[in-house]
């Protein structure tokens, strides 16, 4: 099943292991994984329960894991592979779907859907200049509604799809 997600990254794309850890250093022993970007589940994630790189004697949590490696992705996609002038803001996601599947050698994998809204760079800023100029138009009911109801306009909105080999842990 293909992701219904638009912002896919390329195919060519570096490995998440070594992307992400370049554009996430402060989060880069949290992310215990090899394997691909998880659109499918021949090229799923695969979460490691330990990894010898980063420490071989303590044990990771694999939710925790597939929770952080989820976020890093989203935003991925959404600011680091686009041009200046292409990327997100406000970026939101929340867990719509998690499933437990099989490959046909038995191995396990998660697949979980996420729901993800996020403003476009220019739209978020003019949302933010209007809302600044009239101080969260606090005396302005229908202000106010003008501008949520813009902002709403404004939001997109799009699931994604994520697969984890998660036989280490499960």
């Amino acid at each position: 099943m293909n992701s219904l997600n638009p912002y896919r990254l390329p195919a060519d794309y570096p490995s998440p292991r070594e992307i992400l850890r370049e554009h996430f250093p402060n989060t880069a022993n949290e992310l215990l994984i090899k394997g691909g970007w998880g659109y499918e589940m021949k090229d799923a994630t695969i979460v490691l329960e330990f990894d010898p790189e980063i420490n071989p004697d303590q044990h990771f949590d694999g939710i925790s894991i597939e929770n952080i490696f989820i976020q890093k992705r989203i935003w991925e996609e959404l600011t680091f592979a686009r041009p200046e002038g292409g990327r997100f803001c406000g970026i939101r996601e929340r867990k719509s779907g998690q499933s437990l599947h099989m490959d046909s050698a038995g191995t396990p994998y998660d697949r979980i859907l996420v729901e993800v809204s996020a403003f476009r760079e220019q739209d978020w800023e003019e949302l933010k200049a209007d809302w600044e100029a009239h101080d969260g138009y606090k005396d302005d009911p229908e202000g106010k509604a003008r501008h949520l109801s813009l902002r709403a306009e404004k939001e997109i909105h799009f699931q994604e799809e994520f697969w984890f080999n998660i036989e280490n842990f499960y």
